[in-house]
């Protein structure tokens, strides 16, 4: 048996009820997915970001070593041995590049994917669309391109110091 303050409304008006409790179903879940979307980027980002600034600064430090030697004279002829390792942090920051672009292209995926999910009044008020579903792979695509990207560049990163090892070593 329903609760007796049920018995007081209209079946069309229990069914305007139920209809305003799913809007703010739907509110909270676009809020709660815009909350989590932009945490998620912003993690992106710095982790990004950060992958720039050791890959970018490898190379700032290792020109400023290649100049003082070369300043110093009679080391020209072993300033070669550095030059793969400063072609390997070069090619780790093209693959921040890559990740910076996939990360753009996973967030508008994500994007499209969540508006055209369709919405409805029955449970479970959201379900996928033949167009979400692409989008949704998309998105997975583009976000496993940007964190296999990351991971290269900070596996260049550690090779491009092992080479520096081995250059000095052989220096």
């Amino acid at each position: 048996m329903a609760p007796k303050f049920l018995l007081n409304f209209t079946r069309e008006e229990l069914r305007q009820i139920y209809k305003e409790e799913v809007v703010k179903a739907h509110g909270r879940i676009d809020a709660y997915y815009e909350r989590a979307q932009d945490a998620t980027i912003q993690s992106g980002q710095h982790a990004i970001r950060a992958l720039f600034l050791i890959n970018g600064g490898a190379i700032v430090a290792l020109l400023a070593f290649l100049s003082s030697l070369a300043s110093g004279g009679g080391f020209e002829s072993r300033v070669h041995l550095f030059a793969l390792p400063l072609l390997t942090f070069a090619q780790a920051v093209v693959a921040v590049a890559v990740g910076y672009g996939a990360v753009y292209f996973t967030n508008y995926s994500s994007a499209k994917c969540a508006e055209t999910m369709v919405k409805s009044y029955e449970i479970p008020h959201y379900s996928e669309s033949p167009t979400s579903l692409r989008w949704r792979i998309a998105a997975n695509f583009f976000q496993g391109a940007a964190l296999g990207a990351s991971v290269g560049s900070l596996g260049l990163f550690v090779a491009g110091v092992l080479q520096i090892r081995d250059a000095i070593t052989a220096f």
